[in-house]
């Protein structure tokens, strides 16, 4: 059945390292996801500092985004939503699916929490270095350097069609996840 949907091109396929670096994305993501959360409850940082708002949002999406490629394929496939969204990251963005394009994006991520550092060491800048840490690794599991693994998500795409009382007919797509 793997080969059946290979061929039909429903096979994706995503770099992941060891179980601690999927642990430390996994990590740095979450403390990101909810200092961004933090900054963002207080609407006073929409007013008087937009620029700053605004960067927290797409640290949210960012983090979000890296975490979903470090859980499980089988996780994410329980997750509507979520599969949906790797999903459509991996057609978009593919470089998250290799562990050098998530490792440059983690540093991406800390760059952009450098440049929300005030004055004194802070927990921005420790998330930031931690980032950075992350992404490095990832880099060095891409180039054989850490060990990594390949995961594979299989998406089994069927369609039904339904047709209404007054005789139009509706195609619905539907999905049934598997594990090869």
């Amino acid at each position: 059945m793997a080969d059946a949907a290979a061929q039909m091109g429903n096979v994706l396929e995503i770099q992941q390292g060891a179980q601690i670096l999927r642990a430390l994305g996994c990590a740095s993501s979450l403390l990101s996801i909810l200092r961004a959360a933090f900054k963002l409850i207080d609407p006073t940082n929409a007013i008087f500092h937009p620029v700053m708002y605004l960067t927290c949002l797409y640290v949210l999406t960012f983090s979000i985004s890296t975490l979903i490629f470090e859980a499980k394929p089988a996780w994410i496939q329980r997750i509507d939503f979520a599969d949906k969204y790797q999903e459509l990251l991996i057609k978009h963005c593919e470089f998250l699916a290799f562990m050098a394009g998530r490792g440059l994006f983690y540093m991406f991520q800390g760059t952009l929490w450098l440049s929300l550092c005030e004055a004194g060491l802070k927990f921005e800048f420790l998330l930031a270095l931690t980032l950075i840490a992350v992404g490095c690794a990832h880099v060095l599991a891409h180039f054989g350097v850490l060990n990594h693994q390949v995961a594979t998500k299989t998406k089994i795409r069927h369609e039904l069609i339904v047709t209404s009382p007054q005789g139009s007919s509706l195609p619905i797509e539907f999905a049934r996840a598997s594990q090869p």
